[in-house]
């Protein structure tokens, strides 16, 4: 699948800003920078992982990140897996299922989406599609101040552009904050110390499954949806509940958790 003279880039640095196609096969540990174009990143038995920044940044572009088989890896320490600027798309696929990505975000960030910058506001992000491929994406939260983003999403008063699930497994793990009392969706929003969630992502999924884990506790924390503090849930208008926005899911099954613990499976056909 992967052409024959796609520019190996596991040991080079630099900025992509065309149509070409790169391959990580190996370890990488400096952030992949896409500033323009439509190009084509393949991971085959891919390692990228850095320590600070977002691990593959997209400031400009539409590149398409293709999964070549299983064990690969996207993950920063202090920054998300997967940054997607507000006025770009991101592409993440397989040729089926038994493609496998794991995408990790560090210190408050998501795996896929936004960011949140020092001074604890979030960063907006733009669309992000996901098809035919197996991804488990992973939110984290800095504990002592109360920034925490979800698997796949935004945080505090961000925004995230469309979602976009088809015939793909995605397993979209959020996380709680007990200190702070702040939990987070697999997807969805965010909160930071100074903001509150105000925009939903629009999740569009078909021929699907998801399996959406809120932090533990959860409290009224949505699985997919909005965040909520647990002290005042009233600050929020999670209620436990599967929200795509503006979207739509079809075909697909949602499987709902508390941490570890399966709550709900809930199934939608064709019509919704």
């Amino acid at each position: 699948v992967i052409p024959e003279n796609a520019t190996d880039i596991t040991n080079t640095t630099g900025e992509i800003n065309d149509e070409g196609d790169y391959v990580v096969s190996g370890e990488r540990n400096t952030t992949i920078n896409i500033t323009g174009g439509s190009p084509t990143i393949y991971l085959d038995r891919a390692t990228v992982a850095v320590g600070s920044g977002n691990a593959i940044n997209i400031t400009e572009g539409n590149p398409t990140i293709y999964v070549v088989g299983e064990d690969n890896t996207i993950s920063s320490d202090n920054g998300a897996g997967i940054y997607v600027a507000e006025s770009s798309i991101v592409t993440i696929k397989g040729s089926s299922k038994d493609d496998e990505l794991i995408i990790r975000g560090g210190n408050g960030n998501s795996g896929i989406g936004g960011y949140i910058k020092s001074d604890h506001h979030g960063v907006s992000c733009g669309d992000i599609t996901i098809s035919n491929i197996t991804v488990s994406v992973y939110g984290s939260a800095i504990g002592y101040t109360g920034d925490m983003s979800p698997g796949i999403g935004c945080s505090g008063n961000a925004t995230c552009g469309t979602i976009d699930i088809s015939s793909a497994t995605v397993h979209a793990f959020g996380i709680t904050d007990i200190d702070n009392g702040y939990s987070v969706p697999g997807i969805g929003t965010g909160i930071t110390v100074v903001a509150y969630p105000k925009n939903l992502p629009d999740v569009i999924a078909f021929n699907s499954e998801i399996y959406a884990y809120r932090g533990n506790p959860g409290g009224t924390c949505d699985y997919i949806g909005w965040a909520a503090d647990l002290d005042y849930p009233s600050t929020t208008t999670a209620n436990s509940a599967i929200n795509p926005g503006a979207g739509s899911i079809k075909s697909s099954t949602v499987y709902c958790y508390t941490g570890d613990t399966l709550d709900k499976t809930v199934v939608y056909d064709e019509n919704g």
